[in-house]
């Protein structure tokens, strides 16, 4: 309220959990120009580029190293990698890791994967053209900042303590709102600017069937010697138990039945 007793004139559809896609017809008129209309560089499209590949390598974590190295110094980064190695089975190790790379190096990157391999077991690119989202969200985020402005200008010359509490509760509203659209409008941005790809490598069946056809004396010592290690622990683990908790109670039971036979052997020589 003002100082005369009137409404607090609060923009039309603050508060309204649709309101970041459907703020204020008043304003939408005013900023027709700047929210219905996007940036060239925006028409031009928006397109979300990706990749899957699928490798046969030699030596899977030498591939590792060199995917590394290519996501770092095409200004890219991993963004996760998993090495599985079952060591009952010589040569049978995978590896996924998934990198992202600048979407203009995309196809580059490609082939510099592709060079890594003995074999391309598959490969897929696909696009998404995610432009006409993302002018939605830069509308509804000139939007909610317009309304933000208005509130902010009622807000400063409101005089009653209720008044400014209601405003500050609609900005804290629409600020909620303005978050969401930021971290989408720049998750947008970094999955158009950097291409995602997936790649998953296998040993090369080759390398796999020579590997598998050697002695592996070392790794079953190792295994037999852990194996050795671990049924020690348990016998000891056991005799632990026994002497902790069995070998009282047995004790215990000892000494009842000693009494037991006493007194039983007292009364029998008394009938007597």
């Amino acid at each position: 309220m003002y100082g005369g007793g009137s409404p607090v004139p609060v923009p039309a559809g603050v508060g309204n959990p649709n309101y970041a896609s459907g703020p204020i017809a008043m304003m939408r008129n005013q900023n027709q120009s700047n929210t219905n209309q996007a940036p060239e560089h925006v028409m031009r499209g928006m397109i979300i580029r990706n990749a899957d590949i699928a490798l046969q390598v030699d030596d899977i974590n030498s591939a590792m190293e060199k995917i590394t190295h290519l996501a770092e110094s095409s200004g890219g980064y991993v963004v996760n990698s998993n090495l599985y190695q079952d060591n009952n089975i010589a040569g049978n190790t995978t590896a996924n890791i998934s990198i992202r790379v600048p979407a203009q190096g995309l196809n580059n990157a490609l082939s510099t994967l592709k060079s890594l391999a003995t074999h391309v077991v598959q490969e897929s690119v696909t696009g998404e053209d995610i432009t006409q989202q993302f002018v939605d969200l830069q509308s509804q985020l000139s939007n909610l900042q317009t309304a933000k402005e208005q509130l902010s200008k009622i807000m400063a010359s409101a005089t009653k303590t209720t008044d400014v509490l209601n405003v500050f509760k609609q900005l804290n509203e629409i600020q909620g709102q303005i978050d969401v659209l930021q971290g989408q409008i720049k998750y947008y941005k970094e999955s158009v600017a950097y291409s995602l790809i997936n790649i998953n490598l296998s040993m090369n069946p080759i390398i796999q069937t020579e590997q598998q056809k050697q002695w592996n004396i070392s790794a079953t010592f190792i295994d037999a010697y852990h194996s050795l290690v671990d049924e020690l622990r348990h016998f000891t683990y056991g005799l632990i138990t026994f002497f902790v908790y069995f070998l009282p109670l047995i004790l215990i039971w000892i000494c009842i039945f000693l009494v037991v036979y006493w007194i039983g052997k007292k009364i029998w020589h008394g009938f007597k």
